[in-house]
């Protein structure tokens, strides 16, 4: 058993290689019968919810990922997929439905959206050490970002998908008063 590689529509040959011994035959690829996404609503969106993709050729029991997430099912016919999808690290995502029978379908794109809702507190001391609390969505756990305060880092402390605590940076401006950006990196996005 093996899983086909993407191909197009028409007859492809198979070989098959063994202790120097090959042998040949033939597969179908069928557009016919393939999955194909025509939509996803919404396409994008902040946190976790729930989506619907729309299509033919599902089948009866169709699984979903969007990037490396599975998006898990909870209704289907042959022609939708409605699934729940955990927050992602904010970023664009390839989605796919499987059909069990038929494969993989075509791809559409999902947006993860990276924002940052609320900064608390909003002022502190020009010396750092200062927690500081970004409320928000996309943040991403498994691969941690990078946080500035203008443009110094900001130490890690704790990163949820909704929330990042970190240790504020000296200034050693020459101002009574400085306005700073915050700004989140990561490896799938950035956010200001």
């Amino acid at each position: 058993t093996c899983i086909t590689p993407s191909g197009m529509d028409g007859e492809a040959s198979v070989t098959v290689e063994s202790c120097s011994l090959s042998v040949s035959g033939s597969y179908i690829y069928s557009l016919s019968g393939s999955p194909e996404i025509s939509s996803m609503s919404p396409s994008s969106m902040s946190g976790a919810g729930t989506v619907t993709i729309s299509g033919s050729n599902f089948g009866s029991n169709p699984s979903a990922k969007i990037g490396k997430y599975t998006c898990v099912v909870t209704a289907s016919t042959d022609s939708t997929v409605t699934c729940d999808i955990e927050s992602l690290p904010g970023g664009m995502y390839d989605t796919m439905v499987n059909n069990p029978d038929f494969g993989y379908s075509s791809t559409t794109t999902f947006e993860s959206v990276l924002n940052i809702n609320a900064v608390s507190p909003n002022a502190g001391s020009f010396g750092g050490g200062s927690l500081l609390n970004i409320d928000g969505t996309g943040f991403d756990e498994v691969n941690m970002p990078s946080v500035t305060v203008c443009d110094a880092m900001c130490s890690l402390v704790t990163v949820t998908a909704t929330n990042i605590v970190c240790i504020t940076p000296a200034n050693d401006a020459a101002d009574n008063k400085l306005s700073c950006d915050v700004a989140i990196s990561q490896e799938s996005g950035n956010v200001a």
